[in-house]
């Protein structure tokens, strides 16, 4: 019964991860869209560039739910393995 409480948690988990990478993906494509917007050539764009790599908001979240999201399949998987 254990057990079966622990691969419920790991697939409830998992799925808060699926999501957080899913958010973090829209987020980096609104960032982007909103870079587009806010670069202005005439005035060396300098903003606009600096929000074109929205590293910390995006990329870390795909990032980190992915890894967050294989690394519950696996637990679960050991869980029902061993």
């Amino acid at each position: 019964m254990l057990r079966l409480a622990f691969i419920a948690q790991n697939v409830l988990s998992l799925g808060t991860a699926i999501v957080l990478t899913i958010y973090s993906q829209r987020v980096r494509r609104e960032l982007r869209s909103l870079a587009e917007v806010r670069r202005d050539p005439v005035a060396g764009d300098a903003e606009g560039t600096l929000l074109l790599d929205p590293s910390i908001p995006g990329t870390l979240g795909i990032w980190g739910g992915g890894a967050n999201a294989l690394g519950h399949v696996v637990f679960a998987a050991l869980l029902i393995a061993v």
